[in-house]
């Protein structure tokens, strides 16, 4: 599937353990396949997702932080 427009995120998650990046209708149904199967890993790349978004928390405040300080909002 084409991620060009979450391109950062998605490889923060990949990198993390969280995601798992395919190339081809045959690689989807395999990574599903084995997501179903194994609810334990499932469950593991939920708390490797949980563990990404919580060390990137923030970030929209910072920004809107950044912005009102430069008087743009």
């Amino acid at each position: 599937p084409c991620m060009s427009d979450f391109k950062q995120i998605s490889q923060l998650l990949t990198d993390g353990g969280g995601a798992l990046c395919v190339a081809s209708s045959d690689e989807l149904a395999q990574a599903l396949t084995r997501l179903l199967a194994e609810p334990a890993l499932c469950h593991e790349m939920g708390h490797k997702n949980q563990l990404v978004f919580s060390a990137h928390s923030g970030a929209v405040k910072a920004v809107v932080s950044s912005l009102e300080q430069m008087s743009i909002v």
